[in-house]
């Protein structure tokens, strides 16, 4: 297992086989790579990354249900064939967390990728937790990203 510490407030546990992005690995997948960590495992098509953005003053009357809802409005209209899945909630270090499950086309590949996004508040920071792979290994890959999930803490 190795550790990671992001934004010097979270600290997590992933598994041997992934590595550590870099800022051109995060544009690839997400555009931008700004206030982003990721990581990616080439042999099992997996990638998992942590986006936070700090709270303004009207984000104070937001959620993270809110935040979700954001960014899959973006994601509706630039992923090919973007289609929900359905809602997810759960606590990620003791901290509520609301997401969505959702598959794409990509647009450089004839496959279709799963993908869960969850998001949480910490103080005046909103935490975004992207988990991406072929929908045909979600059941091998997935116990990996629950198992990344358990093993944040807020340090």
């Amino acid at each position: 297992m190795e550790n990671a510490k992001i934004n010097n407030e979270l600290t997590l546990q992933y598994p041997d086989g992934f590595h550590e992005m870099t800022e051109e690995d995060l544009k690839k997948y997400f555009v931008t790579d700004g206030n982003r960590w990721g990581i990616h495992d080439p042999e099992r098509h997996v990638v998992i990354s942590v986006a936070w953005t700090r709270s303004t003053f009207l984000s104070y009357l937001t959620d993270a249900k809110s935040v979700v809802g954001g960014s899959e409005r973006c994601m509706k209209s630039n992923l090919k064939s973007y289609q929900r899945i359905g809602k997810l909630s759960t606590e990620i270090a003791s901290k509520k967390a609301s997401g969505i499950a959702f598959q794409y086309h990509p647009t450089d590949a004839n496959i279709i990728q799963y993908s869960e996004m969850l998001a949480f508040r910490q103080k005046n920071m909103f935490y975004v937790i992207v988990y991406l792979t072929h929908k045909d290994k979600n059941s091998d890959c997935h116990p990996l990203f629950d198992d990344l999930l358990k093993s944040i803490q807020i340090v």
